[in-house]
């Protein structure tokens, strides 16, 4: 009875933030999943790319690119309330550096942390434009036709004049 009366019933929690699942590592693009709720249970609904901070190894980061999931038909029906993704540029994208992040959201004018989650950068970095790309590509196949299918033209060329020689 004492437990009702002080109010104990319906216990009050505050605001949670939790990065959902491990950081997705693409090139130097990192993805995070996050549910946020305002007080423990309830979705936080409707927040903004300004309500999130991503720090990196004790640095805040750049969002590239937010997504609320309720902002179209197909991930809403795929994703929980609550749920938001916002995708960062890693600053320092050495192969297999290990990085720590949480992120900072802003529910209700407070400010709420994740735990940390670390990752490690699987890639070299940056990709190289396509165009620079192709002509790499062409100049290798260059190079193999010149070091590889004109020697072996010659060689088999020589061949039948030696053959013809013979007979």
């Amino acid at each position: 009875m004492a437990i009702a009366i002080l109010g104990f019933n319906n216990p009050v929690f505050g605001q949670t933030a939790e990065i959902i699942g491990r950081p997705i590592v693409k090139d130097d693009e990192i993805t995070l999943r996050l549910q946020v709720t305002e007080d423990g249970e309830r979705p936080a609904m409707l927040l903004e790319k300004q309500d999130f901070r991503a720090i990196v190894d004790n640095k805040v980061v750049d969002i590239i690119s937010w997504k609320n999931p309720e902002e179209t038909m197909q991930l809403f029906l795929n994703a929980l309330p609550g749920e938001y993704k916002i995708v960062y540029r890693e600053p320092n994208p050495e192969r297999a550096s290990k990085h720590e992040v949480f992120v900072t959201a802003t529910v209700n004018g407070r400010d709420v942390d994740t735990t940390q989650k670390s990752y490690t950068i699987n890639a070299f970095g940056r990709s190289l434009p396509r165009q620079i790309r192709l002509r790499m590509t062409g100049l290798v196949l260059l190079l193999l036709g010149l070091g590889g299918a004109v020697p072996f033209f010659i060689w088999s060329h020589r061949l039948k004049q030696e053959t013809e020689k013979d007979f």
